[in-house]
C-alpha cells in the first residue's frame, strides 16, 4: 500500500516516466479519468465516491517559490484528506446547508496530456487539468498538474494536485480537483 510520504518524495509521482502502459490500458485509464470528471461536473458525488479506494489519499499542494536566483521551488501542503473526510465534505455539499455554492456554479474539468505508467502494482496517471468554474458573471479557472495512483481494479488510491500558481484565486474551494 502506498502511504503519504514526505512532500519531497511526492516529486517521485510528479516526475516518474518509466514502464508505460500498453494501448488498451491507456484507453481504460483515459476513459476512467473522463468518467470521473463527468461525475464531478454533474455533482454526482456519491457515485464519484465509488471511484475512490477505501485507503485513498487526496493531497492538494501549494507551490512555494523560494529564491529567484536559483529558481528553487518547493511544495507545501494545502489539503490532505482521506475517504472519511471526503465523505464528510460530500455530506455537507449535498445538504441544504451548503450556502457557499447556492445557486450552484457550473464547473468543467479539461484533462489533457495524460501519461500513464505501470508503477509497482498500480497505474500512475499524470495529467494537466484546466478547472473552470462559472457562477453568475464570475469566471474562475485553475490549472494544475495531477498525479493519480490507480489500482488495477480502477480505484483512485492517491491523488496529488499541484496548482501552477502559488496562490489559488477562488472565492471558495468546495470542489474536488
Amino acid at each position: 500500500m502506498i502511504k503519504m510520504q514526505s512532500l519531497t518524495n511526492i516529486n517521485i509521482y510528479l516526475n516518474y516516466d518509466k514502464n508505460e502502459v500498453n494501448e488498451n490500458e491507456y484507453i481504460k485509464i483515459v476513459r476512467f479519468l473522463n468518467k470521473e470528471a463527468e461525475l464531478l461536473e454533474y455533482r454526482k458525488y456519491l457515485e464519484w465516491l465509488d471511484f475512490l479506494h477505501p485507503d485513498v489519499e487526496y493531497i492538494v499542494l501549494v507551490r512555494e517559490i523560494k529564491d529567484k536566483k536559483d529558481n528553487s521551488i518547493s511544495n507545501g501542503l494545502l489539503i490532505y484528506d482521506k475517504k472519511d473526510t471526503i465523505k464528510i465534505k460530500i455530506d455537507r455539499l449535498t445538504s441544504n446547508y451548503a450556502w457557499s455554492d447556492n445557486p450552484p456554479s457550473v464547473s468543467k474539468y479539461m484533462i489533457t496530456n495524460i501519461l500513464a505508467y505501470n508503477f509497482m502494482d498500480y497505474y500512475l496517471a499524470r495529467s494537466n487539468v484546466l478547472f473552470i468554474k462559472y457562477r453568475s458573471s464570475d469566471l474562475m479557472y485553475l490549472t494544475y498538474k495531477r498525479a493519480d495512483i490507480i489500482s488495477k481494479d480502477m480505484k483512485i488510491l492517491k491523488r496529488i494536485v499541484l496548482p501552477d500558481v502559488h496562490s489559488i484565486n477562488m472565492q471558495d474551494l468546495t470542489y474536488f480537483l
